[in-house]
């Protein structure tokens, strides 16, 4: 195999990993949203009730606050989703210390890379 086909190969490697994980999150993003908008099947079970997720804050670099419900980390990057959008942040761009104390503040554990 030539130099040039075995990167071609890789890329594309790659590019499908990719392309797999960004369906596997919007699956996930759509299953969440799904089970937002269906009621609980009602049971005599049920202890209690789900209170509302709180959203983990995500300070950048710059001093601004990005809050998110619903986020993946992937490797170097931020993946922000809501029900219209993903949105995409380099985990450069976060201020780590900051970002950890602020939500450790509200009682939300996060480590990041």
């Amino acid at each position: 195999m030539s130099p040039d086909n075995s990167s071609q190969v890789e890329l594309a490697r790659e590019v499908q990993q990719l392309s797999d994980q960004i369906e596997e999150l919007r699956y996930e993003e759509g299953r969440r949203a799904e089970q937002k908008t269906t009621p609980a099947p009602s049971s005599a079970t049920s202890l209690s009730a789900r209170t509302p997720a709180i959203a983990t804050t995500f300070v950048m670099r710059d001093g601004s606050h990005v809050p998110a419900e619903n986020y993946a980390l992937t490797g170097q990057t931020l993946w922000i989703f809501n029900e219209h959008k993903a949105r995409k942040i380099a985990v450069s761009d976060i201020d780590r210390e900051a970002t950890e104390k602020f939500n450790a503040a509200n009682g939300i554990y996060i480590r990041l890379p």
